[in-house]
């Protein structure tokens, strides 16, 4: 952060590490701006060579202003599946259903950004609109892939799971309620694979495996 644009091109796309630690988290940083420009449809990389992608992209970096944001939703997904292994079932709700979240909220960003909406704007949506809402019509509104009903309601149903750990009332857990929490976590990577599938489709334009060999 504080860098000038040039030092940032540098940085990026010529052979300057002078430390391990440059190193190892150069092609990293080179790797997300990229991605960066590809989600937010500035970019275009499925047809392009390494050549053309790091041209484009050193053109992007002089033309576009871009705030640093951190993505922890990898992070949340390993310590869900984490949590899930130990037999921690009521945190791995949790971040299952807190994964769930992050995505339709950066998605909402990236369809608000190519629809030139204000950053407040965008912030006002993703702030007000209910969670199912956000999930239904709302990505109907932006002309996005429509959830399959059958992941939309698993993912709803993780949701319920988590409001009742979340808001808990010290109730036990009937014979039910097990069933149900069974049943959500035995399909939930099938949802996870699902929507990061539609992200590579919609969002990515199948470009999600190029991009990770950057």
């Amino acid at each position: 952060m504080g860098k000038k644009k040039s030092d940032l091109k540098q940085d990026l796309f010529e052979d300057t590490a002078n430390t391990e630690e440059e190193a190892k988290y150069g092609p990293i940083l080179k790797r997300k701006v990229i991605e960066t420009f590809v989600k937010h449809g500035l970019l275009n990389i499925k047809e392009m060579t390494d050549r053309e992608i790091a041209v484009e992209t050193l053109k992007l970096i002089e033309e576009i202003e871009f705030n640093l944001v951190f993505d922890y939703k990898d992070s949340i997904l390993k310590q869900a599946r984490l949590f899930h292994s130990e037999g921690e079932i009521e945190l791995s709700h949790l971040l299952y259903a807190t994964w769930f979240e992050y995505w339709i909220n950066e998605l909402i960003s990236i369809l608000g950004h190519r629809k030139n909406l204000k950053e407040n704007e965008i912030n006002e949506i993703i702030k007000n609109i209910p969670f199912r809402a956000k999930y239904t019509w709302l990505l109907k509104l932006f002309g996005f892939k429509e959830i399959n009903k059958t992941h939309l309601n698993l993912i709803l149903r993780l949701t319920d799971l988590r409001n009742s750990f979340v808001h808990y009332k010290w109730k036990e857990k009937n014979k039910d309620f097990k069933n149900e929490e069974k049943f959500v976590m035995e399909k939930i990577e099938k949802t996870v694979r699902y929507i990061k599938n539609i992200e590579n489709r919609h969002i990515y334009n199948n470009s999600k495996r190029k991009l990770s060999n950057l």
